[in-house]
């Protein structure tokens, strides 16, 4: 025995599901984008609050410095004034990053007092007006100068200290 349902049922059931299907198609549009509004929002106050930090920090620390230092990025946080003596007197460039700093390890091999204390020890040169690193570069501290902390940087899963030449 077959069973024929009226043609209304079936139109009324059509229009129901096209109606439904758009109604949901709005609500997860609706929903994606009020997430990636609110998630511009948060980057943009966390830039804020970063470069606001920096500027001060910058301008505390530029004063002294060889150089002028650049500005940072999100991921770079400069002291008000310059912290401890890092020890080592060369330091290899492992990277440059887009804004023109420099990650570098210290020279072992290259440096004359082959501290074996210090291999391993990254430090992180920040991009200045004058000075264009490359990779491999080798940077030595002139006779007369010292390297000191002026900030920590976040690399990957470390924090490495942010370093610049000074006097004695």
């Amino acid at each position: 025995m077959t069973v024929y349902y009226p043609k209304v049922y079936t139109k009324s059931k059509l229009i129901l599901s096209f109606f439904g299907g758009l109604a949901t198609g709005v609500l997860i549009c609706a929903i994606v984008v009020v997430s990636l509004l609110s998630i511009k929002v948060q980057n943009k106050e966390t830039d804020d609050k970063s470069t606001q930090k920096t500027e001060v920090s910058k301008a505390a620390t530029s004063a002294k410095s060889q150089t002028k230092v650049k500005p940072a990025n999100k991921n770079l946080t400069l002291f008000n004034a310059p912290g401890q003596k890092i020890p080592g007197r060369q330091f290899e460039v492992n990277e440059v990053l887009a804004d023109g700093s420099a990650i570098a390890e210290y020279d072992y091999i290259g440096a004359s007092d082959h501290d074996t204390s210090l291999m391993g020890l990254s430090v992180f040169f920040p991009a200045k007006e004058a000075v264009h690193y490359y990779d491999n570069q080798v940077i030595k501290i002139p006779s007369g100068k010292k390297l000191r902390q002026i900030g920590s940087y976040k690399y990957y899963s470390e924090t490495i200290p942010v370093v610049d030449i000074f006097d004695k």
